[in-house]
């Protein structure tokens, strides 16, 4: 019993764990794309000033 409890605890933890490392990875890759996207943005008028 106690076994199965602690077994139960740990799988919980663990899909807890697995939920916030796939929430911050998602932020981390938002926030990557962000700034690609800003930092296109910004070539873009460069050249459009440098045209």
């Amino acid at each position: 019993m106690l076994f199965a409890t602690s077994f139960i605890v740990a799988r919980h933890v663990i899909i807890v764990e697995v939920i916030k490392i796939k929430a911050h990875a998602k932020a981390w890759a938002l926030s990557v794309l962000f700034v690609f996207f800003k930092l296109e943005q910004h070539f873009k008028s460069i050249f459009n000033m440098g045209w």
